[in-house]
């Protein structure tokens, strides 16, 4: 339920400003680097058990092998994607709604930063800090909240799709920190 904030809110605060025609046209940028999400699954369930058994086998280093790997792949994808949206969204809006792909471009740089958060999340969630995941959660939306409201007030639709990228960041950061934070009072 949580994950609305990372990505969704942002549509209720674009709602908010008033400009319906530039949330639509955000809304037809960000649904079609969605589609990057088909991908992103793929990869991440390819290789999910991977990292669960590197963690139980406290093989650290295959398990960053893994994660860049996982990284790349969906980097690669990102970057095919930005590559070639000029003419993927020419050819599913039918020219339509040229003027949402600078939307889709950012939003799709969103499926390297949410990969490299759930690679981490899956890594905390084998190391069974499962409580972490829902606290880390609970702070990276509040701060994702906070982002979206200052990025739209001040860019617009660009500031929600830079939101986007920017909360598994969010998410990332605050994993990292609160696995530190549990190893170490454990220590």
């Amino acid at each position: 339920m949580l994950t609305f904030f990372s990505s969704g809110y942002e549509r209720v605060i674009l709602e908010r400003t008033g400009d319906l025609v530039e949330m639509g046209i955000y809304v037809v940028g960000a649904t079609i680097a969605g589609y990057i999400g088909v991908f992103s699954t793929s990869i991440n369930d390819t290789f999910q058990p991977d990292i669960f058994q590197s963690i139980v086998k406290k093989d650290y280093k295959r398990c960053f092998k893994v994660i860049s790997v996982k990284i790349a792949l969906i980097s690669i994808v990102v970057i095919a994607f930005i590559a070639t949206a000029p003419f993927v969204i020419d050819i599913l809006t039918a020219g339509r709604y040229t003027s949402s792909l600078g939307y889709a471009q950012i939003v799709a740089v969103s499926s390297v930063t949410s990969m490299l958060y759930y690679s981490f999340s899956q890594v905390t969630i084998a190391m069974g800090y499962t409580s972490i995941t829902l606290t880390n959660k609970i702070i990276g939306s509040i701060l994702s909240v906070i982002a979206y409201t200052v990025l739209i007030n001040k860019y617009g639709a660009t500031g929600a799709a830079w939101g986007v990228v920017l909360s598994y960041i969010f998410f990332f950061i605050g994993n990292i920190i609160l696995v530190t934070i549990k190893r170490s009072s454990e220590s």
